[in-house]
């Protein structure tokens, strides 16, 4: 009886982007893809960076829980904008919550992206790896189960070059820390705010060692865009590693290569 109700249940969730997970298997998951990957060195090194670069507002692309915008309250203690996009709509609702007691933390549904218009995304198993992009068969073995497409759906794309100015306008906001996290999409949303880089002093991406996502760039790629429009690395961080211990992915923070008046 408990398995016909058990896969009941699965068959409704499903239908509405959920996937049932046993408390044993979710443990085992979190170690997958619960990263610590905010706060501390990255914190304390965001600290000294906006002692140096002006920056009123943070573009928290690919916001999933609200982990990085609260660590820039928190470990960082950043008192400006924060604008979060999360293009999942149940997890931009439960963000949206937790953005509500503050009075500069605002939550968007929009994906970012190079060009305004309609794409489809992939929701994963583990809602953190979901991405415009497929999951390369080539990916460490560990994700296999978690960075898996459990639905796919078309999402509003936007681009930087269209809503930062409108933003500025509203806010009264004149430079930006754009964080991306977006699960190999990245290298895509920083073409869409070239007309924007001025006002971009800090960039922070996560780039891949290991290739998880057809079409992804790999590091050297990622680091030569970023390289091709004037930023240099200010720091890798390791977030995740592969079972001989070899880094997978790492967040680069990157400075504008010209130093701020």
């Amino acid at each position: 009886m408990k398995s016909i109700v058990g896969q009941c249940l699965k068959k409704l969730l499903a239908t509405q982007g959920y996937s049932l997970v046993p408390t044993k298997k979710w443990e085992e998951y979190k170690k997958v893809y619960v990263r610590d990957k905010i706060g501390g060195p990255a914190a304390k090194h965001l600290v000294k960076l906006l002692d140096t670069y002006p920056v009123d507002c943070v573009f928290d692309v690919g916001a999933n829980d609200g982990g990085f915008a609260q660590m820039m309250r928190t470990e960082v203690g950043y008192q400006g904008w924060i604008i979060s996009f999360e293009p999942l709509v149940e997890i931009a609702e439960e963000l949206a919550k937790k953005a509500a007691a503050d009075p500069k933390w605002e939550v968007m549904t929009d994906a970012l992206g190079r060009d305004i218009g309609e794409k489809e995304f992939h929701q994963m198993a583990g809602d953190v790896f979901s991405s415009f992009y497929l999951p390369d068969p080539s990916q460490p073995s560990k994700y296999a189960e978690s960075n898996k497409v459990l639905r796919s759906m078309a999402v509003k794309v936007n681009t930087i070059n269209h809503l930062w100015p409108q933003i500025q306008k509203r806010l009264g906001v004149k430079t930006m820390l754009l964080k991306m996290d977006t699960q190999g999409f990245d290298s895509e949303v920083f073409a869409g705010a070239d007309r924007c880089f001025d006002d971009i002093p800090l960039v922070m991406s996560e780039i891949s060692f290991i290739r998880l996502y057809k079409e992804a760039q790999t590091f050297q790629e990622s680091l030569d865009t970023f390289a091709a429009a004037g930023y240099v690395p200010a720091m890798l961080n390791p977030i995740s590693y592969d079972d001989r211990q070899a880094a997978i992915e790492m967040d680069a923070i990157l400075v504008r290569a010209k130093r701020p008046a």
